[in-house]
This record gives structure tokens, sequence and C-alpha cells, in this order.
């Protein structure tokens, strides 16, 4: 599936395969939007300059630049067989204000990667990630109240360096339950469920997810496939510990991805963080554009791209932050048939790349634990599970079409990103409560 989505508040995701977008609401959102300047020159030196969210300029040390199509590409990589059709999109976080000025982190779970069996990886050479950052502003102060998810909170060390990411085998555990006589039992005890749109996105109140027998696992696994968007309310959740999350749920959907240029708590990379305070913005930044909202689909340039994953905040404002999901499924289907057996043939060029190079530009951290890769994936990808066709395509990291010319490339894309933000009728926007967790394909 694919979604797009805006969150508020503190959240912990853990993530498989959809598409988002972000949204500013208030004080409570933030956008990853930047501009990285172009190049026309295939290599340029170190100290070349990098167009930041906030339109300034800043060199950018210790690095060589590379045109990848036309963008200004330092070097970095993740995880997941991309057999899937379906489209994410990355969790844009607003935090949510957390004790007084102090707004707390989103985390996410990273998980269930597919295989792309059209997998080609590019890695620039000569790239060194060193970037002076600034941690001190992110971290809380002795005189500072106890937070009970104190764990949680943002920690950067620009000193990590993980080895690129390897190939790995991946059965989606909603395989499992397509067997199941009562494939959805789970829901037995429910107190409402309820559609929030015809094409995606259920909500479930009465079940609680850290209850689950693996053979309810299973059913949950297959329900978000078909559903895309699984909201489940007043959630236990998020009161369990760090490794109970991480081990105990996140592994059970597949191996966890740890992002390659964000925060993290300490001593636990696999969870992706969203920060935000009084001070700093480490994750989306704000822009001078009428709108900071931003659809995307969440690191589309690994080999191996998220499968399932999960989302919770920690604290929610009263308002605002709302996430959007789109369908991708749909948004192929409403495409005429000639025009989708044409895509069906076609190859994207995604790269990760820009997002290395924001984060040296003094953004998220400073941080990029692994060197950007780009990757190849196709432009419609079959769902393993539910055998549904999606487009895979997203703004945020689809760079060219393989094979095309740039106006043709340029124009197809354009045209497809168009169709996806526009299709109001095949959207879904979850508006978050407290103790809220949102799992989607």
């Amino acid at each position: 599936m694919d979604v797009i989505r805006t969150s508020p508040g503190t959240s912990c995701r853990l993530c498989e395969d959809k598409m988002m977008a972000s949204t500013d609401f208030g004080d409570f959102a933030d956008a990853r939007i930047w501009k990285v300047r172009r190049l026309e020159n295939e290599v340029q030196e170190s100290w070349k300059e990098c167009m930041v969210a906030d339109g300034s300029i800043r060199p950018l040390k210790y690095m060589q630049y590379t045109a990848k199509n036309g963008w200004l590409a330092p070097t970095s990589s993740i995880d997941r067989p991309p057999q899937k059709q379906v489209v994410y999109k990355n969790c844009v976080a607003n935090e949510m204000i957390l004790r007084s000025s102090r707004n707390l982190p989103m985390l996410s779970f990273f998980s269930s990667n597919r295989a792309n069996p059209a997998y080609k990886s590019t890695v620039a050479d000569e790239y060194d990630p060193s970037e002076d950052y600034d941690a001190k502003a992110t971290q809380p102060t002795a005189d500072e109240p106890f937070y009970k998810y104190s764990w949680a909170l943002p920690h950067f060390d620009p000193s990590i360096k993980l080895p690129p990411l390897e190939p790995f085998d991946h059965v989606d555990p909603g395989q499992r339950a397509l067997t199941d006589p009562k494939p959805a039992s789970f829901l037995d005890n429910a107190t409402k469920v309820q559609d929030v749109t015809p094409f995606l996105g259920t909500t479930i109140e009465g079940v609680q997810l850290n209850k689950l027998s693996d053979r309810e696992r299973d059913q949950v696994a297959l329900f978000v496939a078909k559903r895309k968007v699984a909201v489940f309310y007043d959630q236990d959740f998020i009161d369990e510990s760090p490794e109970w999350l991480l081990h105990n749920w996140g592994s059970y959907f597949g191996r966890l991805h740890i992002h390659p240029c964000s925060g993290q708590p300490k001593d636990y990379p696999e969870f992706h963080l969203v920060y935000r305070d009084g001070n700093n913005t480490l994750n989306f930044e704000q822009s001078d554009r009428f709108s900071t909202t931003l659809w995307h689909s969440d690191v589309t340039y690994e080999q191996q791209p998220p499968g399932i994953t999960t989302l919770f905040l920690f604290d929610t404002p009263e308002v605002g932050g709302d996430t959007l999901f789109v369908s991708q499924v749909e948004a192929y289907n409403r495409l005429s048939p000639s025009f989708r057996s044409y895509l069906e043939t076609l190859q994207v060029v995604h790269s990760g790349f820009e997002q290395a190079a924001h984060s040296l530009a003094g953004k998220r951290g400073g941080v990029v634990k692994r060197d950007p890769v780009q990757n190849v994936h196709p432009l419609v990808r079959v769902h393993p599970v539910t055998g549904e066709k999606a487009l895979y395509v997203n703004r945020q990291f689809s760079r060219s079409i393989v094979g095309l010319k740039t106006e043709e490339s340029d124009g197809i894309l354009e045209l497809l990103y168009s169709h996806i933000e526009k299709g109001a009728d095949f959207q879904a926007r979850i508006r978050w409560r407290p103790r809220t967790v949102v799992l989607w394909d």
C-alpha cells in the first residue's frame, strides 16, 4: 500500500512500506523540506555551497560532491525485499509539546523489508560525513522535571558509522494469515471498528496490541496489508519497555531498520526519532513556502525499503498534527489501462544522497550513519500478500525514470506526483488521540 502522513507530538515508528505526507500544523508540525543546488558539472570539490530549507547558503566541509541525475550528491544505504507494489510515505512528525516548551520525539521502527528484483546500487566515493553539530540544546538539563519517556529523547553521535546493509530474505507475516480459517479473529473483542475511507484506513478500539498472540499478529499484518492503515486507540503499548517494543513487537514483523540520517534514543538506534523543541527542529525544517506539507514515502532509496511501520506519539496536542495517508493502489487503479501497462515497464532511480547532504548541512543533528545509496525500483510494484499493484514514486526520493529523456521522465513523474497529491477521494486523514498507535503497510 501506500500512504502519506503528517503527525504531531512525540512518537515511535516501526516501518515497512508506505507513502506519507508531512504537514505543518501551528507549533506542532515539522516538514521535511529542503532544496539542494543543482550542479552542472559531474564532480565538485569540497566546500561547495548547499542551499538548505531556510534559503540560506552554507558550505559543506569534508565532502566530495558528485552530480547524480542533476542533484548534489554526497554519499549513503537500508533494508527490505522489494517485491511489493506498495508506496508508503515518510511519516512526518509534528512533535507534541511536552513539559513547558519541550516537544518530545516521535519514534518509529522499520521492519519487514522486502526485496527488489530490479535492485541496482550506486555509492559515491570519497564521502566523509564529519560535520559540526550542536547537541547541547537537545539534551534535557538537570533542573528539568522527570519525564516518563526520557529514554526516548534524541541522542546524536556523528562518530557512529554503520556498514552497508546486506540483502536478506523476508516473508511477510501476513502470508501466514492467508490460510487462517478466521483471519480477522483478533477483532472479536473489539468494541468499535470503523473504516475511515472506502479505500484505506480503519480505526479500532478495544484491542490491545501488546496482548496479541503470534497468530493474531499475523492477522494484524494481513489486515494492515488489505486496509493499508490501521489506527489503534487507547493503547498500553507505548508504556512497554524499549526492549519489548523492539525485540518482542518490531522484530516479529521483520528485520528492523536503522535510519541513516536521524537522531535516536541513546542505545536504541532502531527507533526513528522525530524531535523538536523550542530552539531546534532536527528532522523537518520550516519553509518559506505557502505550505510545509510534503508527500513522501520512507527511505525508498534503500535496496529493501521498509514494510510494516508502527508509529506512536508519546504526547499529543488537543488539535493539529494530523497525519495524511494516500493509497498508491487506488492511485494506480485510477489510471487508464494503456497508461498503467506502460508504467509497468518502467523503473525509477531513488536517491538518498540529498538527505545525507541535508543532515551534513547542519540539519538532523549532523548525523550520517551509513554512506548514502541510490537504488532502482519498478515504478509499479506488486504487494507480496494481496497481489495488488501500486505506484512506487514520491517527490522526496524519486529522481528519474530509467531510459527516458529528462523531459519525458520529468513529465511523467510530475503527472503522477500531482495525481497522488490531489487524490482527496483516495486519501485518509488520521487525527491523533492520546495513546494512539498507527500501523501502515
